[in-house]
C-alpha cells in the first residue's frame, strides 16, 4: 500500500473529505487532492506530522506503512489532566467528531502563548456555561 492508499483508507474510515483535511491542517484543497491521487509521493515533514494527527494514525505508518497504524490510548491524550485537575478521558475511548478533529488540528498549529490564551478563554467559557451564564 502506498501513501495515497493509506491516506484514502484513513479518510474512508473516519468519513473525511479532502476538504475536511485541507481545512483541518491548513493546506490547499489541490494539495490534498495531489496527496490522495498519488501525484505527490513525499510530504513536507510538518504536513506529514499534521496529517497523521488529523487522521489519528502513527506518522511512521502513514509515511511508509511500517508498524501498527493505530495509536495507543495514551497517544490520544490531549493533556494529562483537565482544568482543576480532573482527569481527561483518552480520545481512544471517545470517538472524536469532525468538529473535534478540526478544533484539535487548529490548536495544534498555534504557538504555545496562543494555546495558553485559547485555554484561558475555554476555561472562562466553561465556567460561564456551568454557572448558567453562557454557551
Amino acid at each position: 500500500m502506498n501513501l495515497a492508499e493509506r491516506i484514502n483508507q484513513r479518510m474512508t474510515t473516519l468519513q473525511l473529505t479532502q476538504a475536511d483535511i485541507a481545512r483541518g491542517i491548513g493546506v490547499s484543497a489541490p494539495t490534498v487532492h495531489d496527496w490522495c491521487s498519488g501525484d505527490i509521493k513525499v510530504l513536507k515533514s510538518q504536513n506529514m506530522k499534521k496529517l497523521a494527527a488529523f487522521l489519528q494514525c502513527r506518522q511512521r505508518w502513514l509515511e511508509d506503512g511500517v508498524g501498527p497504524m493505530a495509536l495507543e490510548a495514551t497517544e490520544y491524550r490531549v493533556m494529562e489532566h483537565g482544568a482543576w485537575g480532573e482527569p481527561m478521558v483518552p480520545w481512544a475511548t471517545v470517538e472524536p467528531t469532525k468538529v473535534d478533529r478540526e478544533i484539535f488540528s487548529i490548536i495544534a498549529q498555534l504557538s504555545e502563548p496562543a494555546k495558553k490564551e485559547v485555554l484561558t478563554w475555554l476555561r472562562g467559557f466553561d465556567i460561564g456555561r456551568k454557572s448558567g451564564n453562557g454557551g
